[in-house]
């Protein structure tokens, strides 16, 4: 069933005839062409206020509000065009070329976007993140975590990503990646997916690091960790997070 987005439907802009799904979580707007079935459902949402000039990135459901100053002249098909090609650019989990500035409260070497959103889900503090691009705070890339969701700027240093876009599925296994610390307890293995399935089934493991065999011994041998310690490019080592979900906020 559809309706009609009116005022208060989607954060309150009004005039926009287009229509959405009820029932979805992420209610966005789409043109009225047959083909555009799924107008919700997504975390690439976006409304256009054309009296305004701004547009809203709903991410995981929450609405951060980028305000653009355009330049005198700029007719509003160049700006839908414009706002058109910035939606299309935002991936599922993380959005390239956004900073989520200020809220940190840890920092620290990572060689990836995807081992910077693990360690987030891992740590039921993180309610964001920031990945900042080799070559701008030093030779690889370091990784922000955030204790609340800032205002979304864009940027091409970094990728960002709110705590609301990680679920338990998208922390796979980070390769030629050591997380090392926090162990209570280690033993042979022959795979890196043994290790990680004793860590799912020990309530105090909350990451894990496997040492691919020759590297500590002539087999292989896991490591269960009782924290998230911070991770380190090594290539005879395979490491996981487990998902943790995050910490309820009781303060405004």
């Amino acid at each position: 069933m559809r309706k009609n987005c009116t005022s208060g439907t989607v954060r309150g802009v009004p005039g926009n005839r287009h229509s959405y799904r009820r029932g979805m979580l992420c209610p966005l707007c789409c043109s009225r062409r047959p083909k555009a079935r799924q107008c919700g459902g997504s975390t690439k949402c976006a409304v256009l206020q054309i009296g305004s000039l701004a547009f809203e990135t709903l991410i995981g459901g929450k609405a951060v509000r980028i305000l653009n100053a355009l330049a005198g002249g700029l007719t509003i098909r160049a700006y839908l065009f414009a706002a058109a090609v910035m939606l299309i650019s935002l991936p599922a989990h993380a959005v390239d070329g956004f900073d989520l500035p200020g809220s940190d409260y840890v920092n620290f070497s990572a060689g990836s976007a995807s081992v910077c959103r693990n360690t987030c889900g891992g740590d039921s503090r993180c309610q964001a993140w920031t990945w900042v691009k080799p070559g701008i705070q030093g030779p690889t890339g370091r990784c922000w975590l955030k204790h609340r969701l800032p205002t979304l700027v864009r940027n091409n240093c970094c990728n960002s990503g709110s705590r609301e876009n990680i679920s338990k599925r998208d922390l796979r296994a980070e390769d030629r990646t050591d997380r090392p610390g926090s162990d209570y307890q280690n033993f042979v293995t022959d795979s890196w997916k043994t290790c990680e399935a004793a860590c799912a089934d020990d309530r105090t493991c909350a990451a894990w690091t496997y040492a691919r065999p020759g590297f500590q011994g002539p087999r292989g041998r896991c490591w269960l960790k009782a924290g998230v310690p911070h991770p380190v490019d090594n290539q005879n080592t395979v490491s996981g997070v487990k998902f943790r979900p995050a910490s309820v906020r009781i303060d405004p």
